[in-house]
This record gives C-alpha cells, structure tokens and sequence, in this order.
C-alpha cells in the first residue's frame, strides 16, 4: 500500500499478516472476522478461514463449525462430519436432515442432554431461545417448591404464605377430575367445603372463587383434598389440583 509520502515504489509498504490492499490503496484493509491472510496479500479472497470455521456460506462470513463437525485447517471450504457422521450432538442440539450436522433446537424447545436424540416442546408456562438445553419458567411463574415438573404462578398475596399455584384447567394429569355439582348445590349441603377468592387469580366474571372436596379420588399426597376454581359462566369447577400441591386448605 502506499504510506503517507507519496505513491513511487520505494515508498510502499507491505500490509502485515490478516490484511490487504488492492493496487494504489492507501491503506490496508483487515481480514473479516475469523480469517487470516499472508503477509503482502492484494485481495480480499486472499482472506481464508481459519481452521474450525465454515467458509462456505453465502454470505462469505466464516461462522463456526457445528457441533459434530470439524475443519482442521485454514482455508475457505466447509466443515465435516466427525466420524462419518454428526456424532453426539451437543445438549440444545439435534441431528439435522442431511444427517451431517447438528442444528439448534428451535425457540421454544430444548434438549437437555448430549446425543442425536429430537428437541422436545417447553412445558406450560416456559419458554426457551434457540440452542436451548433447558426452557426457562415465563414471567409471571415459577418452578414448584415440591418440585413439581411445570411452572406455576407465582401469587404473591401473603395470605397464601407466598405459596406457589398451578392455574387451574393447565395440568393434563387432572383433566379427568370432576365435581358435578353447582355452586348451589354445594351451600345447600350441611357442612360446607373449604373455599375462598382466588385473590390475584381472579377472572371477573368467570373465576374468582376455590373450593376443595374431601376424600375426592383424585386427593394425593398427605392431604385428602383435591380443589377446583368455579367457573362462575358455565356453572362448573375446573380441576385445579391436590391440596397437597395447592395448600390451599391448612
């Protein structure tokens, strides 16, 4: 390139190593991001890949081999499948169709372990980014004190004691439990139910009141109620879950 005072050929110098110049530039240009070059190099496909890098994308930015391939030297070709194949692929990574590389698993899934097996969808109430290993509760809800595999809502009135809730209706493994009986039907018995206002729950006009039976079949835990929400519109409960979970009764 030419230096600061003048353009004859003893005033030129060499453009060090990772950069270029085309004929009468002034300056030196660097190499993108991830590529070398020799020393004295005038052109920008002088600029290579360095080794673990693909240089085969459309956009001729070198972007990093993925996980299961390989390139073990600098140039401007493409990444291999280590072994024949992809190999492991890395925890939020999943084998790709062409059998060849891994791929990130997509928003909104995750995959927690090394291996080719396939991305699996959050649970309710998470989320995850792409390459995801594990999903991550969304606001507004929380991974269950007892450890309960999905995130719960987070209630923050302290007259639950900062207990922590599913919402009602979202836990497939009670969908079957029932109550068949109205709100009516339930005052009119002698001894009435636990039962209370869903507090920061509420859904006017639909749910804005709980209520747990004793003794129901789908009771686990150390606690012999299973509590529902009244839908107040339709006239039924919906299965919310175990006291044991909930607490709801103390």
């Amino acid at each position: 390139f030419l230096d600061a005072t003048g353009s004859t050929s003893d005033q030129c110098a060499q453009c060090d190593a990772n950069f270029f110049s085309l004929a009468g530039a002034g300056t030196c240009t660097a190499c993108h991001a991830n590529a070398v070059s020799d020393a004295g190099s005038v052109a920008a496909s002088a600029c290579t890949c360095n080794a673990g890098y693909d240089g085969t994308t459309t956009s001729g930015a070198c972007t990093p081999c993925l996980p299961g391939s390989s390139k073990d030297a600098r140039g401007n070709g493409g990444c291999t499948a280590v072994d024949g194949g992809v190999g492991e692929c890395l925890a939020g990574y999943t084998a790709a169709a062409d059998g060849v590389q891994c791929r990130a698993c997509e928003v909104g899934t995750f995959k927690s372990a090394v291996g080719n097996a396939t991305c699996e969808t959050c649970p309710p109430n998470s989320e995850s980014s792409s390459g995801s290993a594990v999903c991550q509760c969304s606001p507004g809800f929380t991974v269950a004190s007892d450890g309960v595999a999905f995130c719960v809502v987070l209630i923050l009135d302290h007259s639950s004691g900062g207990a922590h809730f599913p919402r009602w209706g979202q836990d497939s493994s009670v969908s079957a439990c029932s109550l068949n009986a109205t709100w009516d039907d339930v005052i009119r018995r002698a001894w009435l139910p636990p039962a209370g206002g869903l507090g920061p729950l509420t859904e006017k006009p639909r749910f804005q009141v709980w209520l747990c039976e004793e003794g129901h079949p789908c009771a686990n835990g150390t606690s012999a109620f299973f509590c529902f929400a009244y839908d107040e519109v339709d006239e039924v409960f919906v299965p919310w879950g175990p006291n044991s979970l909930l607490r709801l009764v103390r």
